[in-house]
């Protein structure tokens, strides 16, 4: 697989991710003052992780466009609020992880958010 199909194959994940359901966990988790960039690097991550790929700063900067120092910092801070996960590694790469207590319940959350769509769907035929 070429990398661009791997990015392309991040972002068709990262529509399936409910952006205002991210936002509304953020807020329960008692993030402050986040803005859209915050939001869409979590996206991201959640996308990642689901995937099955490493969630690196440098992956980020490359699905989103953003500049490096930007998704660096966001990531430092998400992880101040226990949403993100710094893994330890002898390398120089920042690799991550959607803390297990906010995937879980993102995962749950959006799947009865899921089931509930597809449930209005059919009764509207």
């Amino acid at each position: 697989m070429e990398i661009e199909e791997i990015l392309q194959l991040v972002r068709e994940e990262m529509k399936k991710i409910p952006e205002h359901d991210i936002y509304f966990r953020l807020k329960q988790y008692k993030v402050k003052r986040f803005r859209e960039p915050t939001v869409r690097i979590l996206q991201c991550a959640i996308a990642l992780q689901r995937l099955g790929l490493p969630v690196t700063t440098g992956f980020l900067v490359n699905v989103l466009h953003l500049p490096y120092e930007s998704v660096l910092g966001i990531c430092h801070a998400l992880g101040d609020k226990h949403v993100l996960i710094l893994k330890r590694q002898g390398t120089k790469a920042h690799v991550w992880v959607v803390h297990p207590a906010f995937m879980r319940w993102f995962e749950e959350h959006v799947s009865d958010s899921e089931k509930e769509v597809h449930e209005v769907e059919e009764r509207n035929g």
